[in-house]
């Protein structure tokens, strides 16, 4: 009914409750003959690929710093004093750490992300209708390739520099129109996971697994990158492009998650599915949701090309009208997607970790890239033990629902957060540093349990066959979020290089302003039902 329209699919699929699909298609998968194996081996492949696509991409983080502090020293030092310039370009890295340089490396840096989140909050959502709709893994391919021709943009610039001028390394983004990069990686690989999961308490637990990987890639990386930073400036971008081409035959093994009707039963119903023409109870889903045409609807065969830009235009006004009526009938949904907007606008400072650093306690590159794999380890151990054990004794021991727990999760990452951003500005001595910095990796559980919030509150309004469009809601957000968080964060860090001493610490005091509004959101979370926690017991 005109009605009651609301959140459609990308594919012409009648839709269920999510407990009618669950039920009767446990695993929703198309091939029920493979469904055991690709049950427990899905979330191995689904870890292998996150390994090496944050393998491929973390190798090359310090380096490109690097790289962008060679370009601007080697240009200033070739109009100013050539006879420190190396026959091969190269500069010392003690000669390139005066406050105008940093500034301009800080420009840099600052411009080649945000343009890349520009680029991929243009695909972010196009990109979670097409995982729904052609499956995850296609994604996962234009990504890497995305990725690579990205790594072979700036081994151009950086071997062809007596043509190309530093800047010319802002084009490189570009090519992640084509796929996106870490969020639409990190995305569709947490939407495979939710694929699998049964509840929210596993489905965090899966998810911090998942982000385990990411993490265990963030303590290798530095070392290997140090290493082979040591050898030659270009030899982590070759090692980055060798890892996202072995990543591409590891996509090939994931199992496709989405949620299928599977062989019709004797009643003549799709399994799980049902028919169009069946009257059946509404559901807290079935009246968001648009009315599907009938099965023996006869359809128009295409007319031509014509015939298939009206159909994506149509798809596209269905997608934006699904979205804004998902956040419209839930006030968790916006709740949560506020936190991710705050959490990414935080995360900018990450880029800025590295280079205050090296500024703020005279560290050289190769040496200050040792705190991410400190803060990684933290990281591994934290969503590997502490939360599952936290949520484990919350749930058995101080019978907490499991949304509660989750919830109660957030609230304490949150705190620790903002200590350890709190302490991290005011830490003018590395000894200083190093216990913030740990308080700070301690409360990164709460994307983990922000997002386990998401899916449980879009559970209660449609079903799980919108799990692509829902994490792509995420990817857009925090998108959005890193639009403003970049530049904001750049262009305070670049002031406080100018300002020097205790100033230094001004972008973690802003961060730790952001935190305080991060916590209005999640105090104003409110689960009233346990559905599905009663469901699991009665189950």
């Amino acid at each position: 009914m005109a009605e009651n329209a609301g959140l459609t699919s990308c594919s012409p699929v009648p839709i269920s409750s999510t407990e009618t699909s669950r039920s009767s298609s446990p695993e929703g998968f198309a091939e029920p003959s493979k469904k055991h194996w690709r049950k427990r081996l899905g979330p191995f492949a689904c870890g292998l690929v996150a390994v090496l696509i944050n393998l491929g991409n973390q190798l090359t983080l310090v380096p490109f710093i690097r790289f962008l502090e060679l370009g601007v020293c080697r240009e200033y030092y070739v109009h100013n004093d050539p006879s420190v310039v190396g026959p091969d370009g190269d500069v010392a890295e003690r000669l390139c750490k005066n406050a105008p340089m940093q500034t301009k490396v800080a420009y840099l840096f600052g411009t080649v992300t945000l343009l890349t989140v520009i680029c991929e909050l243009i695909v972010t959502i196009p990109f979670g209708c097409v995982s729904d709709k052609f499956g995850r893994k296609i994604v996962l391919y234009f990504n890497t390739v995305a990725t690579i021709l990205y790594y072979g943009w700036v081994l151009i610039v950086g071997h062809f520099y007596q043509v190309f001028k530093i800047e010319a390394v802002i084009a490189g983004p570009f090519f992640y129109v084509f796929g996106g990069h870490l969020v639409v990686s990190s995305t569709t690989l947490f939407v495979i996971m939710a694929d699998f999961a049964d509840d929210d308490v596993q489905r965090t637990k899966m998810f911090g697994y998942l982000a385990s990987a990411k993490h265990l890639m963030n303590l290798i990386s530095p070392i290997l990158a140090s290493a082979a930073l040591r050898r030659d400036l270009r030899l982590p971008f070759w090692l980055g492009i060798i890892v996202l081409v072995l990543t591409l035959p590891a996509i090939a093994l994931l199992p496709d998650t989405r949620r299928h009707p599977t062989e019709p039963t004797e009643n003549g119903h799709a399994n799980g599915i049902h028919a169009v023409d069946e009257e059946r109870e509404p559901s807290e889903a079935s009246p968001l949701l648009n009315e599907q045409p009938a099965a023996d609807q006869q359809v128009e065969p295409p007319s031509g090309i014509l015939h298939y830009l009206h159909m994506a235009k149509d798809q596209m006004k269905s997608d934006y009208h699904d979205f804004m009526f998902l956040f419209s009938h839930s006030r968790n949904v916006s709740l949560c997607l506020i936190v991710f907007v705050g959490l990414t606008l935080v995360k900018a400072n990450l880029g800025v970790l590295i280079q205050f650093v090296s500024v703020r306690y005279g560290w050289v590159l190769d040496q200050a890239v040792y705190f991410f794999s400190m803060k990684a380890g933290i990281n591994i151990i934290l969503y590997t033990l502490i939360i599952p054990l936290i949520l484990s004794y919350l749930i058995n021991h101080r019978n907490y629902a499991k949304v509660e727990a989750n919830l109660w999760g957030a609230k304490a990452s949150l705190v620790l957060l903002s200590i350890g951003v709190l302490a991290i500005s005011v830490s003018v001595k590395i000894w200083m540093f190093i216990p913030a910095l740990a308080i700070y990796s301690l409360g990164w559980g709460l994307s983990l349990f922000t997002l386990s919030l998401l899916t449980h509150a879009s559970f209660e309004t449609l079903d799980d066959r919108h799990t692509g469009r829902i994490y792509s809601a995420v990817g857009f957000v925090e998108s959005f979020g890193s639009l403003i968080g970049v530049p904001l964060i750049s262009a305070i860090w670049a002031g406080a290089i100018n300002l020097g001493g205790i100033g230094l610490g001004l972008p973690y005091l802003v961060c730790a302003v952001i935190y305080f509004g991060v916590g209005y959101a999640i105090w104003s979370l409110n689960f009233r039902s346990t559905t599905r926690d009663v469901q699991d017991v009665e189950g």
